[in-house]
């Protein structure tokens, strides 16, 4: 937190647009780690607002994911799909694998919490394909929690069998 706060203030003297982005996502980041959910939506809503304006908008897939994150947490499902299929199309336009893979769970999430199961399995299914374009020492952990959202989804539809045989 420091050390963001330290860059940002650096980055305002030398008028360095893209340090203050990254400075500020990173202080929304620790927020969002410390379950500061207000705190942690201004700094990635400032970090938003700065990267628009620049040509090449700079993190803006990486911070509109963490803000689809933060309207999960807050349980507003609309905004978080919403903002998570912004930050979907610029990762896949940006062909960044790990961003594209936790898209389609934040989507799958936002579905279920809007009682939408049937398409947030597709999006479940999406993140499990994605899996394969991601390095190999860090598919195993994503492709396990990707499957566990499905078995929820068939635990809730009480489809046990189905739940087991999928874990």
């Amino acid at each position: 937190l420091q050390t963001s706060k330290t860059i940002e203030k650096k980055s305002r003297i030398i008028k360095d647009t893209f340090g203050i982005i990254k400075a500020k996502s990173n202080i929304g980041l620790f927020f969002y780690d410390k379950g500061l959910l207000d705190s942690s939506f201004y700094y990635v809503t400032e970090a938003e607002r700065l990267s628009k304006k620049t040509k090449i908008k700079p993190f803006l897939g990486s911070i509109l994911l963490l803000k689809a994150d933060i309207f999960l947490c807050e349980k507003n499902y609309t905004e978080g799909e919403t903002t998570a299929i912004q930050a979907l199309k610029i990762a896949i336009k940006k062909k960044y694998n790990d961003d594209i893979y936790h898209c389609y769970i934040t989507i799958g999430n936002s579905l279920v919490g809007m009682n939408n199961e049937v398409k947030a399995l597709e999006y479940y299914k999406k993140a499990i394909a994605a899996v394969d374009k991601i390095e190999k020492d860090k598919q195993g952990n994503l492709k396990i929690s990707a499957i566990h959202y499905i078995a929820k989804i068939y635990q809730k539809q009480n489809q046990h069998q189905k739940a087991i045989s999928i874990l």
